[in-house]
C-alpha cells in the first residue's frame, strides 16, 4: 500500500494497515534475498480487475508470475493469496511456492480444522502408551512432532561444531517398537550414531547395527541408549 489521501478512482481504505490505511494498492512481485523489484501490478479495484473464479490473490499471483513459468522458480506469498488451487495450477507450470494459509479457506482438507483436536489425541496416547522415562511434557511433545512433519523438508547447512541429532534418528518409532542388534551385512561397518554424536572425532566404525532402524550402535549401552532415550546424545 502506497499512501495516498488525495482524490483519486484508484484509492483504497485497507482498516487493517498501520503505516498507510489510505493509499493505492500494489501487487509487487520481488527478489526475497535482494529486495530487487521484477514487476509491479496497480489494483484497480474490483469492477476493472480482471476476475478469476479462484479469488483475486489467486489472479494477483498468476499475472505476476506469468512471464517466469517453467523456469523452477519458487515464489512466497502471505495467508491473503494462499490456496491449494494456486499451489496446484502453480506447480502444473514447473513454479514453486509456500505461504501460510488460512485453514477454512476453499480447498483446504476438513482434517486441518481439528488439527487441535488431534494434536491432544496424540499427546494422550503417547503419555498412556509410551513406557520410556522420563516423558515428554505436552509442550515438548507438541515440538517433536513439528519436528517429525517437516523433517523431510528442512535440508539446509547446518553448523558443523553444533551437536544435533538428525530428524530420522529422533523418530520417536524408535522408543516403542521392539529391536535387536546384529551383524552388519557384507561385513560392512558403520560408526555408532551414538558414540559419534557425543564425540564428532572418533572414527571408529563397528560391524554391529540395528537392522530396523539402519544405524550402527555399540552392542553395549549404546543400543539400549538409543532405544529408550529420546534424547540419546548427552
Amino acid at each position: 500500500m502506497v499512501g495516498f489521501k488525495g482524490r483519486h478512482q484508484l484509492k483504497q481504505y485497507i482498516a487493517n494497515k498501520k503505516a498507510h490505511r489510505w493509499g493505492i494498492k500494489l501487487w509487487v512481485l520481488s527478489d526475497s534475498n535482494t529486495g530487487y523489484t521484477h514487476q509491479i501490478n496497480v489494483y484497480k479495484g474490483r469492477r476493472n480487475e480482471r476476475r478469476s473464479p479462484n479469488g483475486l490473490g489467486y489472479q494477483a499471483v498468476m499475472d505476476l508470475m506469468e512471464p517466469h513459468f517453467h523456469k523452477n522458480h519458487h515464489v512466497t506469498y502471505d495467508s491473503f493469496l494462499t490456496s491449494p488451487a494456486l499451489m496446484y495450477d502453480l506447480l502444473e507450470k514447473s513454479t514453486h511456492s509456500t505461504g501460510t494459509v488460512i485453514k477454512t479457506r476453499k480447498g483446504m482438507p476438513a482434517s486441518f480444522r481439528t488439527t487441535p483436536v488431534q494434536k491432544v489425541n496424540a499427546y494422550i496416547c503417547y503419555r498412556d502408551t509410551f513406557m520410556v522415562q522420563p516423558k515428554m511434557n505436552h509442550l515438548k511433545f507438541h515440538q517433536q512432532l513439528c519436528q517429525e512433519l517437516i523433517g523431510g523438508f528442512r535440508q539446509g547447512n547446518r553448523n558443523r561444531q553444533m551437536r544435533l541429532v538428525p530428524v530420522q534418528h529422533r523418530s520417536l518409532a524408535r522408543l516403542s517398537e521392539r529391536h535387536f542388534p546384529s551383524i552388519i551385512p557384507e561385513g560392512k561397518r558403520k560408526k555408532c550414531v551414538v558414540c559419534a554424536g557425543n564425540d564428532r572425532f572418533k572414527k571408529t566404525r563397528i560391524q554391529w547395527w540395528c537392522e530396523d532402524c539402519k544405524v550402527g550402535l555399540c552392542v553395549n549401552q549404546c543400543f539400549k541408549r538409543y532405544h529408550t532415550r529420546l534424547n540419546y546424545v548427552d
